[in-house]
């Protein structure tokens, strides 16, 4: 298959923020994709993260291939509960970023202006998965919303 791997490295939480570099480093592989949906993809990345994710974020990216399948990288932390950087190379498209919420607070659930930011930056949406309540929820920067998915 000749597809062209895409290369992330610092996607940086801080303050749960992502924010994504591209720079030729990888620590992280990707999984393969096979999922039909981008929501899909999301929910299994955080389904992979949130086991890990008691006192720490962990997060990753979110792509397309060129198959039409959408993966996602292996869940990355940085030992910080409100900062990630993640390396990682994926084939495909960037089609959103995720991360967890570790934490038992109300604001757990909530994606940080940061997050916001940062999805509105990148053009893509951003999904967290939620510790406490073991939710998975996703924001569109497009329509400034957030859903539980």
């Amino acid at each position: 298959m000749n597809t062209k791997t895409r290369t992330i490295e610092n996607l940086t939480a801080t303050g749960a923020a992502l924010a994504l570099v591209a720079f030729l480093c990888s620590n992280a592989k990707a999984q393969e994709p096979a999922y039909p949906t981008v929501d899909e993809a999301a929910i299994a990345a955080e389904r992979a993260a949130l086991p890990r994710s008691r006192a720490y974020e962990y997060g990753g990216a979110i792509y397309r291939a060129s198959n039409g399948l959408y993966g996602f990288t292996e869940p990355q932390t940085s030992h910080d509960p409100y900062h990630i950087e993640v390396r990682a190379k994926f084939p495909g498209t960037l089609v959103a970023i995720y991360h967890t919420h570790p934490g038992n607070t109300i604001l757990s659930r909530e994606f940080s202006q940061d997050d916001k930011d940062t999805a509105r930056s990148l053009k893509v949406p951003s999904y967290i998965g939620v510790v406490m309540d073991q939710t998975v929820r996703r924001y569109n920067p497009t329509t400034n919303r957030s859903d539980v998915i």
